[in-house]
């Protein structure tokens, strides 16, 4: 009984909690987040396109920012998402549907 709390004391102790995650830089906002897609759509041709119509988020995953577009109607499905760093890099990219 005492081996299993050990290991898992061992385990715990060596892990980082999400709260004590310092992010390098300032943050950037959705409007940042987007203008960052917008140039590098410019630049890199391979990027997928906007849907004619479309709607746009952004959440934040630790770290990271992911973009995602929706075109319109929601219920198609068809969604891309743009993975931006908090330097203001693009990541990767991922289209669910063509």
């Amino acid at each position: 009984m005492n081996k299993i709390f050990l290991v898992l004391f061992v385990l715990f102790s060596n892990s980082v909690l999400a709260q004590e995650l310092s992010c390098p830089g300032r943050g950037l906002s959705e409007s940042e987040i987007i203008d960052i897609v917008e140039k590098q759509r410019a630049l890199r041709p391979e990027l997928p396109k906007k849907y004619g119509v479309y709607e746009t988020s952004v959440t934040r995953l630790r770290c990271l920012y992911v973009m995602y577009e929706r075109q319109v109607p929601v219920e198609n499905g068809i969604y891309q998402t743009f993975t931006v760093d908090p330097f203001g890099e693009l990541m990767e990219y991922y289209v669910n549907r063509k």
